[in-house]
C-alpha cells in the first residue's frame, strides 16, 4: 500500500511539473478537500460535472473534469475558469463605487486582453468584497442552525488592533459551552509551491494579526480561527477544522450522520463561492 501511495505521489508530481506553475496551482486548489463544486451537480442547476478521466490520457487529479454538460452561461463560464480556459472579449468594465477614489474606473477598461485572474481580483466595483461577504454570511447562517448559537457580524472586540483602530474580524460566534470564537474570512489565489500553500500563508498572516497565544501564554480569553478558501475551491486547514467542529455539533443535536453534515456544509460553502466566481466573470 505504501508503494502504491508513493507511486501515485510521484505520478502527480510529474503531471504538476508538466502543467506549468499557474495551471498546476489551479489543479492543486481544485483538488483540495472542500473543492466540492464537482460533487454538487444537483445544486449547480442540473450541470453534470464528472471527475473520472479525460477521453484520452491518464486520470487527472480530482478537480479536473472529464466531461461537462452545462446548462447556462454562468455554469459554463465557471467551468472554463476552473479549467483555466476562460476568456472574455473587451476590457474590464468596472467602475469605482467610492466617490473619494482618485480613479473612477479600472485602468484596463480598454484592454482587450483582460484575464480571468484580473476579473476575479479587480478591486473596482466592490465585487470581491461582495464575494467575501456572501461567503461569511453563509457561514453565519449555518452556525445559527446550532441550538442556542449566536453569531455577530463584524464585531470590534477591542482585543486586537489594526493601526489606530480596533481590528474587525468578520464573525463572533457564541456556542453554548464553548469559548467565544472570532472568525476572519478570506478568499485567496493559489500560487506556486506545495498544494494549499496560499491558504496556509493567509492563515499564518491572520493568526499573527489576531494573536491568542504569545510565547505559550494566552493573551486573550477568546479563541480565533481564520477561514481561508482558495479561488478554485480548496479550503485551508483551519477552515476545514472549523467546519468539522461546528458541523459535528450541529449533527449531534439533530442526530444525523456527522460526516454527511460536514459534507453538506462544505458543499454549500463551495457552491456559494462557485456562484460568486461565475458572477464576477460573467456580469462584473
Amino acid at each position: 500500500m505504501k508503494m502504491i501511495r508513493e507511486d501515485r505521489r510521484q505520478r502527480e508530481q510529474l503531471q504538476r511539473r508538466q502543467l506549468g506553475v499557474g495551471q498546476a496551482a489551479r489543479v492543486d486548489s481544485s483538488s483540495g478537500q472542500g473543492a466540492g463544486w464537482v460533487d454538487s451537480p444537483a445544486a449547480a442547476g442540473g450541470a453534470e460535472m464528472l471527475t473520472t478521466a479525460t477521453p484520452e490520457g491518464p486520470p487527472l487529479p480530482r478537480g479536473e473534469v472529464g466531461r461537462l454538460e452545462l446548462t447556462d452561461a454562468d455554469e459554463h463560464a465557471l467551468a472554463r475558469y476552473r479549467l483555466g480556459l476562460f476568456e472574455r472579449a473587451g476590457g474590464c468594465r468596472r467602475e469605482s463605487k467610492d466617490p473619494r477614489a482618485r480613479a473612477k474606473a479600472c485602468p484596463l477598461r480598454n484592454d482587450a486582453s483582460v484575464t480571468a485572474h484580473h476579473l476575479t481580483h479587480c478591486p473596482f466595483g466592490g465585487w470581491i468584497i461582495i464575494r467575501h461577504n456572501r461567503l461569511a454570511r453563509l457561514l453565519q447562517m449555518l452556525v445559527l442552525g446550532i441550538a442556542g448559537a449566536e453569531v455577530h457580524w463584524t464585531p470590534r472586540p477591542g482585543h486586537w488592533r489594526r493601526g489606530e483602530e480596533a481590528a474587525e474580524p468578520d464573525l463572533r460566534i457564541e456556542v453554548p459551552g464553548w469559548a467565544t470564537l472570532h472568525v476572519d474570512v478570506a478568499v485567496v489565489t493559489p500560487n506556486d509551491g506545495p498544494p494549499g500553500c496560499a491558504a496556509r500563508d493567509a492563515e499564518r498572516t491572520k493568526k499573527l494579526a489576531y494573536p491568542v497565544w504569545v510565547k505559550d501564554a494566552r493573551v486573550v480569553s477568546c479563541d480565533f480561527s481564520p477561514f481561508v478558501v482558495e479561488t478554485f475551491g480548496r479550503f485551508g486547514e483551519c477552515a476545514r477544522h472549523l467546519i468539522g467542529r461546528l458541523a459535528a455539533r450541529a449533527a449531534a443535536e439533530r442526530r444525523v450522520c456527522v460526516s454527511a453534515e460536514i459534507a453538506r456544509w462544505q458543499q454549500l460553502l463551495a457552491l456559494r463561492l462557485m456562484k460568486d466566481e461565475a458572477d464576477l466573470l460573467v456580469n462584473g
